[in-house]
């Protein structure tokens, strides 16, 4: 039997549900929902819930979809395993932020004649910190970080077709076109149940608790003359249906060969009797409210099934992706992103061809010196001068001799070392023979600059692809000369990889 638990923090409570699937299906083995004090975890919320949830339990979390960003772009390749690669340096067009603040996923949305359509999904590396560190204040072992609005998609069932996915939080509500069983459009309005219980408060001239109470015990009824006089609660539901409505809108524009067929309602906000019957007046569409407990078995009393079916969707759902019984399209996992270590720079590498050349010279000086015949000294002689010319551009070297040229060489390397040398106690002489002995000679790279201070190298560069970069990142990765190797740059233009690389030289 197998178990997952998930969680979701809103602004008001912690729903927290355990799931189970066995060869009898999925069964619920417990909800509940912990109230908060003005959005705060006091240690008491904790204690209770470190003793319910139980210490060293992994768990799947979810991350307010508000706080993300969502962007869709086209890359080059078929391969997700090769987009799983590139999609960090390719975020990086299309977020507000340095790469190096966010945490970056993506999931596929179809084929494109120059390689695939991917959404690409970002999140402030700070921000999923904060909430991974209050998760492991609850003694539980974070999985799988998703996002609320994805999760909700494990308690559907439509794996094709358009509709709209209408999330009303407390404090937000989130609008997503799924098509496919994907979403392809979304986006997030500050306005969600606690809007509309401050509107009923004013409206009927009670209290906030009062009007809260009346939300979740009886429901708002929305009156059949509100068209007549909407007043502060019927302007607050409409401005809600109006954004709903300018979703569709702004889909139907960018595919006028799809059409939105319904709308699916979820969270504690979208209860309300007569809700879908006024969006469907509203919008001219079928309205349905998503069943969080579809095909899953329980034991509950009926109040644990109303609190579920009331502000559960999100736990179960992130509780039946940790089961992997539904499939989905779309498997959203920030948490891998936050292993990696924050990529403070990017990837850029120049000395290759330097480092090859200088080890060629050098064998070929050795060479000239040991051999008898004078015919194999001049032609390493102009060998030696036409990689002298190839590697420092400038002055033809003419008719000289071996020793000659070899001065000459000697020469721009210590100009060259001066040039790139930092203050540290290894040489680039040093650092550029560890290179030549780490990567391939015929690598498509080409160097334009190096720098080095104290043990750290950085490397600029051009490589001929993403495939060549990821190879020159392996091989420095896995010598023994270089540690910590991180991508401070990796940008394709002109068909080529520009890049920059940082790297520790390890002395011993």
């Amino acid at each position: 039997m197998r178990k997952a638990i998930g969680i979701d923090i809103s602004g008001s409570s912690v729903k927290v549900a355990e799931l189970a699937f066995s060869r009898e299906g999925v069964q619920v083995v417990s909800f509940f929902n912990e109230r908060l004090k003005e959005g705060e975890f006091s240690g008491e919320v904790v204690n209770v819930l470190r003793e319910k949830i139980g210490h060293g339990k992994e768990v799947i979390y979810a991350i307010p979809a508000r706080f993300a960003i969502l962007r869709s772009a086209v890359v080059p390749f078929r391969d997700e395993r090769k987009i799983d690669q590139i999609v960090k340096f390719e975020a990086e067009r299309y977020l507000p932020f340095p790469a190096e603040e966010v945490v970056v996923d993506f999931y596929v949305i179809g084929p494109e004649a120059e390689g695939k359509r991917i959404m690409l999904v970002a999140v402030r590396r700070d921000f999923i910190e904060e909430h991974l560190s209050l998760l492991r204040k609850l003694g539980t072992k974070p999985e799988i970080v998703d996002l609320d609005s994805m999760a909700l998609l494990n308690l559907l069932d439509e794996e094709s077709g358009t509709f709209v996915l209408v999330d009303m939080g407390n404090e937000t509500t989130s609008i997503s076109i799924v098509s496919g069983g994907m979403p392809v459009l979304l986006r997030n309005i500050p306005k969600g149940g606690d809007s509309l219980t401050e509107a009923l408060a004013t409206a009927e001239e009670i209290s906030w608790d009062e009007a809260e109470k009346k939300k979740i015990e009886q429901g708002f009824t929305i009156s059949e003359n509100m068209e007549a006089e909407p007043g502060v609660f019927g302007e607050t539901l409409t401005s809600i249906v109006s954004e709903i409505n300018y979703t569709i809108s702004a889909f139907s524009l960018q595919k006028v060969d799809s059409r939105v067929e319904k709308i699916v309602l979820s969270g504690g906000g979208a209860k309300l009797d007569n809700l879908p019957d006024f969006l469907k007046e509203k919008l001219g569409l079928d309205v349905v409210r998503i069943d969080s407990l579809r095909g899953i078995s329980h034991n509950l009393d009926e109040n644990s099934v109303s609190d579920i079916r009331g502000c559960g969707d999100v736990a179960i759902g992130l509780a039946l992706r940790g089961l992997k019984c539904r499939k989905t399209e779309v498997a959203v996992n920030l948490k891998k992103g936050m292993a990696e270590a924050p990529v403070g720079r990017k990837i850029l590498i120049q000395s290759l061809i330097l480092i090859s050349i200088i080890v060629l010279l050098c064998f070929s000086v050795a060479f000239a010196r040991l051999h008898p015949k004078r015919v194999s000294l001049s032609n390493l002689e102009r060998q030696i001068g036409e990689m002298v010319e190839e590697t420092f551009p400038g002055e033809s070297l003419g008719k000289r001799s071996a020793l000659e040229i070899i001065s000459i060489f000697r020469r721009r390397v210590e100009e060259s070392k001066k040039r790139y040398s930092g203050s540290g106690a290894f040489s680039a002489l040093e650092a550029l023979r560890a290179l030549s002995l780490t990567i391939p000679s015929d690598m498509g790279v080409e160097v334009t600059d190096m720098r080095l201070n104290e043990n750290l190298i950085q490397l600029e560069g051009e490589a001929s692809s993403f495939e060549t970069f990821e190879e020159l990142k392996r091989e420095l990765s896995s010598s023994d000369y270089f540690d910590d190797v991180r991508v401070d740059k990796a940008d394709s233009s002109r068909g080529k990889v520009s890049f920059r690389l940082e790297f520790i030289y390890n002395e011993s």
